[in-house]
């Protein structure tokens, strides 16, 4: 018999599992389950849900090769069939033209957060290049930096912000790698997340699955406000509501 062929789409399966991460976000949060496992009596079994570049990587192979100890990797989910069947080796295909991708070649949103604060955001998903550009306009100056990530050219081993005063100064503030992703960062969050969650964070740079669930609802909001034409609210999508000040 011949299995009828799925109707979900890329953009439906992530609609959909995203709103279902922010649920259970609010109904147990990951501090108070994942966290509690102390390594090396019982690992910690994860489930991967799409199994993209960011998750066979990042959550996935070089997860496993450097916390083999802590964690296991017990479950695999993706929309798209062929992606799934390689996920345990993952061979990435480089082809970013495929019929079966249904996400835009470039993207723009206009963001207002319940705080005010506007943002402008842009991506090119096709581009061989990687890195990003990012600025802080305020009532003082402004903050920006190029993180290049991944150039075809020489780089260096740190990354720059400039800060400019209004109508005053300007200084660069050179911000050295570490080792790992992102600068170093992704093994700061990896260690916290499941060697130690008490590990010191003097700059409150530690993100909650609070912070994980609205980070997801605003992409759902983005392609809901695309598909219709009308701007949407996080609000309408679940019953977390968002906050002028983040909840300490």
């Amino acid at each position: 018999m011949q299995k009828q062929k799925s109707a979900l789409t890329r953009r439906k399966f992530i609609a959909t599992t995203g709103t279902a991460v922010a649920g259970a976000a609010i109904a147990r949060p990951l501090s108070s389950s994942l966290l509690a496992i102390s390594p090396p009596r019982k690992k910690m079994r994860l489930a991967i849900v799409g199994t993209g570049v960011r998750a066979c990587g990042m959550y996935g192979k070089n997860l496993l090769a450097e916390y083999n100890d802590y964690v296991e990797i017990a479950g695999l989910c993706d929309a798209n069939p062929g992606r799934l069947a390689y996920a345990k080796s993952y061979i990435r295909d480089a082809c970013v033209w495929r019929e079966e991708i249904d996400i835009y070649d470039k993207m723009a949103v206009l963001i207002k957060y319940a705080n005010g604060v506007q943002v402008t955001y842009s991506l090119t998903t096709y581009s061989p290049y990687e890195g990003y550009r990012i600025a802080f306009n305020g009532t003082k100056g402004r903050l920006e930096a190029w993180i290049h990530e991944r150039q075809p050219w020489p780089m260096e081993d740190y990354d720059e912000l400039r800060l400019t005063m209004n109508f005053g100064d300007t200084q660069l503030i050179r911000i050295p790698h570490g080792s790992g992703g992102h600068g170093g960062g992704d093994r700061r969050l990896l260690d916290k997340l499941f060697k130690d969650p008490n590990l010191p964070d003097p700059l409150k740079q530690s993100a909650g699955t609070r912070d994980g669930a609205m980070s997801i609802l605003a992409g759902v909001a983005a392609r809901k406000s695309i598909d219709s034409g009308k701007p949407v609210k996080i609000a309408s999508l679940t019953e977390l509501k968002p906050q002028a000040k983040r909840p300490g």
